[in-house]
């Protein structure tokens, strides 16, 4: 999960500082990762291509291992 986050941020938030945030929690593990907003516009055509899954095929994986998943923006619009 963190490394597809960073990956999504890299491609689509050219920039963006990253914070990557792990722990357990009523014994469940909890993954949050935020991006601030680009610090340049995202390409076009996103750094590396296209191609892969993205939040579709990571929200798959979450959910095969009895997970939950949330994505989007921020009220803070990040």
């Amino acid at each position: 999960m963190v490394q597809e986050s960073l990956t999504n941020a890299r491609r689509h938030a050219p920039g963006a500082l990253v914070a990557v945030r792990v722990a357990m929690e009523g014994g469940r593990l909890q993954v949050d990762v935020r991006n601030s907003r680009p610090a340049t516009p995202p390409p076009a055509t996103p750094v590396g291509g296209r191609g892969g899954f993205g939040m579709v095929g990571l929200k798959e994986r979450v959910t095969a291992v009895d997970g939950t998943m949330e994505a989007g923006g921020t009220p803070a619009g990040t």
